[in-house]
């Protein structure tokens, strides 16, 4: 079964290229003996592929008959962020069935420790204090968006207002190695935890040299890093790697990623789309792998149609029990998709 969504924000998402109000959002549900698992992913409009091209995949055959067979998630499917929402269904379905935690079905390790973020997107300047006075007081580490523009005075306010460490998103808004230098030298680094894909994504020679001059703040690949295949002209360049399970094509993919990362000494962010708790619940399994989730958008949305994943102590949670353990607070507009 498939079901569309569109999530609808408390405030607009600002971003260096733009904002939006919203997100369209496709959900999954996998049926098997009356047990069923669920799957989310986030479609912003920068990515590559829609709602109706997730509806054609999945109303394939080849979809039906390779679950049918328990093959799991095809490969057949090329959109990265559709299959990550049939492989997050697909482990939810098994892990229910064996009535244990997703990550105990997968083999992973407890999702403990990885310190939770909280965002505060691009904004006007005078819209920033209070969006500092409204954030999660549980979280450990603020997530600043910036935007190319007033990013000096945008962390100076937040410092200025706020005791914890912060996380610096730039999405590909800087062009030269200056506006990094004089951002640091302006408001130090002793409380910045890391630095986010500052150039565009090609930009590879500039963020060498990044990497270079500022040593105490590990500069983490977002829109540079897609697959495995990109880790080691990441390593050169970053000291990190953000990771989203509607970037890689699912859990299964994510973690062979996570495992790679950690054995070439990377660090590792969880990310997502702005899924809500269903979608962020699944990639926090994944944190036993981690040092940082930012996984906070059911914080960020207004009409989250799941609940149960929380954050508490400067970590995400949810409660012990068999698949991701989010349920429903309202029921979906279900539609049949594929069936025997």
């Amino acid at each position: 079964y498939g079901a569309r969504f569109r999530s609808e924000y408390h405030h607009a998402f600002g971003l260096s290229h733009g904002s939006r109000r919203g997100t369209d959002v496709l959900f999954i549900r996998l049926e098997r003996n009356g047990v069923k698992g669920f799957g989310e992913v986030a479609l912003p409009p920068y990515l590559s592929e829609n709602i109706e091209d997730a509806w054609q995949v999945l109303r394939g055959t080849e979809v039906r008959e390779a679950l049918t067979q328990g093959a799991g998630p095809p490969d057949l499917v090329a959109y990265p962020a559709t299959r990550a929402a049939l492989s997050m269904a697909w482990v939810d379905l098994h892990a229910r069935e064996q009535g244990v935690s997703l990550h105990r079905a997968l083999d992973l390790p407890p999702p403990e420790g990885a310190k939770a973020m909280m965002t505060i997107a691009g904004c006007a300047l005078e819209e920033l204090p209070e969006r500092v006075k409204a954030l999660h007081q549980e979280a450990a580490v603020i997530k600043l968006k910036l935007t190319g523009t007033d990013d000096v005075e945008r962390v100076r306010t937040v410092l200025a207002m706020d005791a914890r460490p912060v996380f610096l998103d730039v999405n590909q808004g800087w062009r030269s190695i200056d506006q990094a230098l004089e951002l640091f030298r302006a408001v130090g680094t002793e409380r910045v935890v890391g630095l986010e894909q500052p150039f565009p994504a090609s930009a590879w020679t500039l963020h060498e040299e990044l990497k270079r001059e500022t040593s105490t703040v590990p500069l983490f690949a977002d829109e540079s890093f897609q697959g495995l295949g990109d880790l080691d002209q990441v390593c050169r360049a970053f000291d990190g790697v953000n990771i989203k399970l509607a970037k890689c094509g699912g859990i299964d993919r994510a973690m062979e990623i996570a495992r790679n990362a950690n054995g070439r000494d990377l660090r590792v962010m969880l990310g997502s789309m702005s899924e809500g708790a269903l979608g962020c619940a699944a990639a926090w399994q994944l944190s036993g792998l981690a040092d940082l989730c930012d996984l906070d958008g059911p914080w960020l949305i207004r009409n989250d149609p799941f609940q149960g994943f929380r954050m508490v102590g400067g970590v995400y949670e949810v409660d012990d029990g068999p698949g991701l353990n989010v349920s429903t607070v309202h029921e979906l507009n279900w539609a049949l998709l594929a069936h025997n």
